[in-house]
């Protein structure tokens, strides 16, 4: 019968009532007297429960409304409120149907009667119901232990949604905050059964309501982080000025997926920070990234993702050079949004790319302060155009830097680096590198080795990206067979900067796929129309610095002569440097499976390898010094003579020009 008394009031459409009961005076007098003020809901529920027999108390008290100003004195007439206390099993109960029927505090700050309940205030647990009213008969706050004023005005101001989360007080149980560094951390913790299911936002404005410092919302002086694996939310606070600030905390419960557009937050608790003294870090507003908290999301959540870099959403980098990594289920489609101080893009401080099924994203901040990374993705075989967002960091530069500042990532976009879908679909796989990011410290020659699947041959470009310019590089590498299913890529590098490697893959024989001249070294259009044209896999390779030590490394490679569909069956062992010396001794040892005989050409002169029964072809010849250039020439099944491989002689003493 109780619980129908405040339920009836609480949900009362007054005026249509007074219509409904025009046959009943009294009821229709008191309805009346609630709609004009001449009758609080306490009075009016203690006169119902009289009628039902039901032993009831009016109590008078203070209540904190939205105009309270925390720490401040409440004994005031415009904070005096009713409430009723009810017996039920033996045991004084508290009700509020005033309260019960208003909404909680929406994010402008206003309260309306609500079209529902709030079930909060109806038999509410003392020590919830103390947050926000205090009695004038200490007897009345039904504790065991009853608080003083001086405690009930030093409480932040909590509504009604922070109970119903069943959130509670991690940092700050104080609602007025005394600040010494410009700088305050308040944080929340949340139950287990709402880890996937919970959405926060803060809001920071000055005492006077006032949400704006300068040009710059308050908001983006405010970390909002959500910490699922250890359930609590933080709003990490900096200070713009010395001032008196108020931040709210609001909540909400995601229980469908529409719920993150369609249900709004509701305040949960407020807190007043009296800030005594700032810093030149908490002038600088955080970079504009879009909505929602840092950290990781629900998103993240369901594809079931580990972290498997360091936990923190708000990480500070003395090198200015931070790694994240996450692990999914299965292969993903990706994108990244970098965004320093004033909300400008920094696409080329940040790469993205995936290594198997884990989320790679390396950043290098170009300078001190503030800068926000945001982390798109979902599995390929969604197939989505639009990427939902996953998890979003905040990097803070700090100190001067590493003394060699490293150079920024080429802009291209996330899906260009690793494997295209052909890759997968022809059962290629990487088997030297898997990620598709290499770093290069001293330019020494490596090989990778790519199995290709169902893939017939492959075929490859290289260029060199430096200061703005694209160098096609097809010199300095050279594609050899390793073995029936796998194929090997020697690349060498003569400069520091990014080398780009881009493979394609044919199944067929058919066609000699692409060409490998290149009539100017320069190429003349964008790295994105670069990568638009590989359809398998992308390797962004970072050399840092370059060995005197290593012109062995950094020469050419021989001149491939032979068509892709002849070369993608050959293997060179040596010799593997374009510039051979004159005068000379050099020993040729190379595999050419089509090949009935094999001559070395040097001028009018010209030598045959022998071969052994698996085609691999040797010898020692000696390099003529009347010659320019030697050529390998095959003659294969059928007689047709093709060249194979040119090399450049040289004489001793003179070969820079085999370098870059």
């Amino acid at each position: 019968m109780t619980r129908s008394l405040f339920m009836w009031i609480a949900s009362r459409n007054s005026e249509l009532d007074i219509i409904k009961f025009s046959l009943n005076s009294i009821i229709q007098e008191n309805i009346r007297n609630l709609l004009n003020r001449k009758q609080t809901y306490a009075e009016f529920f203690f006169k119902l429960c009289e009628c039902a027999g039901i032993e009831c108390q009016i109590i008078r008290g203070y209540a904190k409304t939205a105009a309270y100003d925390i720490g401040s004195s409440i004994e005031a007439k415009q904070f005096e409120a009713q409430w009723n206390i009810v017996k039920i099993a033996d045991e004084w109960r508290l009700v509020n149907c005033e309260w019960g029927a208003r909404r909680d505090l929406s994010r402008n700050g206003t309260v309306e009667l609500a079209d529902r309940v709030d079930d909060h205030y109806f038999l509410t647990d003392p020590e919830e119901y103390i947050f926000e009213f205090f009695p004038l008969e200490l007897c009345h706050q039904l504790l065991v232990r009853p608080l003083t004023m001086a405690e009930f005005i030093q409480f932040p101001i909590v509504r009604s949604t922070f109970f119903r989360l069943g959130l509670g007080f991690r940092s700050h149980e104080q609602g007025l905050i005394f600040d010494e560094t410009g700088h305050v951390d308040v944080q929340l913790n949340f139950p287990e059964r709402l880890e996937n299911g919970i959405d926060f936002r803060s809001e920071l404005r000055f005492s006077d309501g006032n949400v704006q410092y300068g040009d710059v919302r308050l908001s983006r002086f405010v970390l909002d982080e959500l910490n699922r694996e250890q359930r609590f939310f933080r709003a990490d606070g900096y200070f713009p000025r010395i001032e008196t600030y108020h931040l709210d905390i609001y909540g909400r419960e995601l229980t469908r997926p529409e719920d993150i557009w369609m249900k709004p937050v509701q305040l949960c608790c407020r807190y007043k920070i009296v800030c005594r003294k700032t810093d030149s870090e908490s002038n600088v507003p955080l970079p504009l990234t879009g909505p929602g908290v840092f950290g990781f999301n629900n998103v993240l959540k369901s594809l079931n993702a580990t972290i498997l870099s360091r936990q923190d959403q708000y990480i500070k980098s003395v090198e200015w050079e931070e790694e994240v990594v996450i692990r999914f289920q299965e292969p993903m489609s990706v994108r990244h949004m970098l965004k320093g101080e004033n909300s400008v893009e920094c696409p080329q401080n940040a790469m993205v790319r995936m290594v198997g099924n884990d989320l790679i994203a390396r950043v290098r901040l170009p300078g001190a302060g503030f800068f926000s990374l945001s982390l798109f993705g979902a599995p390929h075989r969604m197939k989505m155009s639009k990427l939902p967002h996953l998890a979003k960091f905040l990097f803070v530069g700090v100190g001067s830097g590493p003394v060699f500042r490293p150079i920024p990532f080429p802009q291209g976009d996330d899906s260009s680096w690793g494997p295209r879908p052909l890759f997968e679909e022809l059962g290629m796989s990487c088997i030297s590198h898997p990620d598709p990011y290499i770093v290069n410290a001293n330019g020494d020659q490596f090989a990778i080795d790519i199995h290709r699947g169902q893939a017939k041959k492959l075929s490859q470009k290289y260029y060199l990206m430096k200061d703005g310019d694209v160098t096609h590089m097809n010199e300095y590498i050279l594609q050899n067979k390793h073995n029936d299913s796998t194929s090997r890529f020697l690349l060498r590098f003569p400069k520091p900067g990014y080398y780009l490697l881009t493979i394609s893959a044919w199944d067929s024989d058919d066609g000699d796929g692409d060409s490998d001249d290149a009539t100017d070294d320069k190429y003349q259009g964008s790295l994105s129309s670069l990568l638009n044209v590989v359809p398998v896999y992308n390797y962004l390779i970072e050399v840092e610095y370059v060995s005197a030590n290593q012109q062995y490394s950094t020469s050419k490679f021989p001149t491939v002569l032979a068509p892709k569909s002849i070369w993608s069956e050959c293997t060179l062992e040596r010799p593997l440097a374009r510039i051979l010396t004159s005068s000379t001794e050099v020993a040729f040892d190379f595999t050419i499976p089509r090949a009935d005989c094999i001559y070395v050409v040097q001028g009018r002169c010209a030598f045959s390898l022998k071969s052994d029964e698996n085609n691999r072809w040797q010898g020692q010849v000696t390099v003529a010094e009347d010659a320019d250039t030697l050529t390998v020439m095959a003659i294969l099944s059928g007689e047709k003579i093709i060249p194979v491989l040119e090399y450049t002689i040289d004489t001793p003493g003179h070969l820079a020009d085999q370098y870059f």
